[in-house]
């Protein structure tokens, strides 16, 4: 035991040197039309199996990779994907080097994994080096109108594969005016979190929560500055919370299919970097943390046992539909921070950091969802492109149904809760008998998709489809809300 642990140690050393050495020099940006000449030299391979998974806005190619070692049966399934902010590269060049790195020596990939790339989710802003697709979308905001045709081809691929862990590969500056003006970068290099929205799992947030620690203590042996991920203002004065619970992006937009959602976000130096010279270190750093991934057994393991138990979700009673990152203790956290002259490393109180996700409001669940007939054929395609389920009613018919009403529609930051713009407020009115006419949307909640359906659907959600001018437009001038829900 004890030399097979110091082989284990030596082979980890001896990768981790290789992996520095080759991107040691390496600081020109991967652009799309050689990724294309990548992916066909990988698709020679029989280990690797390039597909088309749908086209951006402007026409270039989403490319997918499969590797799989074709001699053994795939039981683990794991889909990475990158640049869906097309200015945050280093996780698109890092499935690159993996790639290759997999092509050079199989046993990288271990024992029963398939794994399924997509290096470049957004090309048409990679071109540009700009963050939002070619109509100026954000894709990562995009997660649940699916209204670009990156994001719907994304999530075909979610629903294809069925992974049961993908990582969402993006970027944060280190150095952002906010941090400079203090004379500070940030210390992190790397961060990592876990899907949060309060409509998933216990036991997979808490296995997610699981692997997030072990591949951050991981990390910080090899000397990497590792951090679970968050955002906010600057400590002490600013607030910190981790990752947003929300729908709209592709953290919790994955997890809702089931299995296990991460995003890891790289450090780069924004300002002085024309000449990308951090952009070795990046791609190291993610390379080291994707391989700890792979690597890890246990949550293999233990997601497995959990998924194969899970043929059909039980469903909640209970919505959360309001919810926010709070603090519930006096316990204070330290931030550490490298000083930008003398690059000492200092522990700064964060007495603002907000680590609980606090459920503030929830709504009991109903047993579906009605559209009305003139808002059908919208509600028809965002149904569709979801993939659940629903009927049109033939014969009009009377049921218990409520209305919610839509008081107003906040669109600026809160700062009191730290919260996004877009938050629809609304109030549920009593329950009534009403006569649904035929042509009606009927969406069932008891059925596979039915979580998915209540994140998507439920019209008291305070960040849900009212936010976006598709929907809003729906409002009737009653301020009724088009979705109904259905309660007996």
């Amino acid at each position: 035991m004890f030399k097979l642990c110091i082989l284990t140690l030596f082979i980890a050393h001896s990768l981790g040197a290789q992996i520095s050495e080759a991107l040691e020099h390496n600081t020109q940006l991967t652009n799309y039309a050689e990724l294309t000449r990548i992916v066909k030299d990988l698709d020679s391979d029989s280990r690797f199996t390039v597909t088309e998974a749908g086209k951006s806005g402007e026409g270039r190619s989403l490319w997918l990779i499969r590797i799989s070692d074709p001699m053994r049966t795939a039981k683990w399934r794991v889909f990475f994907y990158a640049q869906q902010h097309g200015n945050e590269p280093a996780g698109k060049e890092a499935l690159i080097y993996l790639a290759k790195a997999i092509q050079e020596n199989p046993k990288l990939l271990g024992r029963g994994i398939e794994l399924w790339l997509m290096p470049m989710v957004n090309p048409d802003g990679a071109e540009r080096d700009q963050r939002r697709n070619a109509v100026d979308a954000d894709l990562n905001r995009d997660h649940m109108i699916l209204e670009q045709p990156e994001t719907q081809a994304l999530h075909k691929t979610f629903r294809a594969i069925l992974p049961h862990l993908a990582i969402d590969c993006h970027e944060f500056a280190r150095d952002s005016d906010d941090y400079m003006e203090k004379g500070w970068i940030e210390w992190t290099e790397i961060m990592m979190d876990f899907a949060n929205y309060p409509l998933l799992d216990d036991a997979l947030v808490i296995e997610g929560a699981g692997l997030v620690n072990r591949v951050g203590k991981a990390m910080l042996k090899q000397g990497v500055h590792f951090q679970r991920y968050f955002v906010g203002g600057v400590p002490p004065d600013g607030e910190q919370r981790y990752s947003a619970p929300d729908m709209d992006g592709g953290l919790n937009g994955a997890a809702i299919y089931g299995g296990l959602s991460f995003i890891i976000e790289g450090g780069v130096y924004r300002k002085d970097n024309e000449d990308n010279h951090d952009l070795p270190k990046r791609v190291n750093n993610y390379t080291r943390l994707l391989l700890e991934v792979l690597k890890d057994k246990k949550i293999r393991r233990q997601t497995l046992a959990l998924l194969n138990r899970q043929t059909k979700p039980e469903l909640p009673i209970w919505i959360p539909n309001n919810y926010f990152w709070a603090k519930s203790s006096e316990a204070t956290l330290n931030i550490p921070v490298i000083d930008s002259q003398t690059q000492n490393v200092m522990q700064i109180p964060a007495p603002n950091f907000m680590p609980d996700l606090v459920i503030k409001k929830s709504v009991s669940r109903p047993q579906a969802y009605l559209i009305q007939p003139e808002h059908a054929a919208v509600f028809s395609e965002l149904l569709q492109q979801h993939a659940i389920p629903f009927d049109v009613i033939q014969q009009p018919a009377t049921y218990q149904i409520q209305y919610c009403l839509l008081d107003t529609v906040e669109m600026e930051f809160d700062d009191l809760y730290h919260r996004y713009g877009g938050r629809v407020i609304s109030s549920m009115q009593a329950v009534e008998s009403h006569r649904v006419e035929a042509g009606s949307l009927f969406v069932p909640v008891d059925m596979k998709n039915g979580l998915r359906a209540m994140a998507i659907l439920e019209p008291t959600q305070m960040f849900g489809l009212y936010q976006y001018p598709t929907y809003f437009k729906l409002v009737a001038s009653d301020r009724r809300l088009p979705v109904v829900r259905l309660i007996k």
